[in-house]
């Protein structure tokens, strides 16, 4: 599966900072997926880049992973650019 990721992720940034955030935070998809209410198979899927989360999800997705919904779209935080949340 990890291979999988590197090779979507140029194509699917989101997925790729899904994955790279989670890792960080040290939390399994398992763990993601039951705070966010979906499956394991959802997680993995935005992961992959195969499916992409509801727009709904999306602030909260975020504030589990510690970073806005811009960051998170982005994929880069803001701390690193030297910009205010103002």
């Amino acid at each position: 599966m990890k291979t999988q990721i590197a090779d979507n992720a140029a194509e699917f940034p989101l997925g790729r900072n899904i994955f790279q955030l989670r890792r960080r935070k040290r939390m399994t998809q398992e763990a993601l997926a039951a705070q966010l209410h979906v499956s394991c198979q959802a997680v993995s899927k935005w992961e992959n880049g195969t499916a992409c989360p509801n727009i709904e999800l999306l602030a909260e997705l975020a504030a589990v992973l510690g970073v806005t919904a811009d960051e998170l779209l982005a994929g880069r935080e803001r701390a690193e650019e030297g910009l205010s949340y103002s």
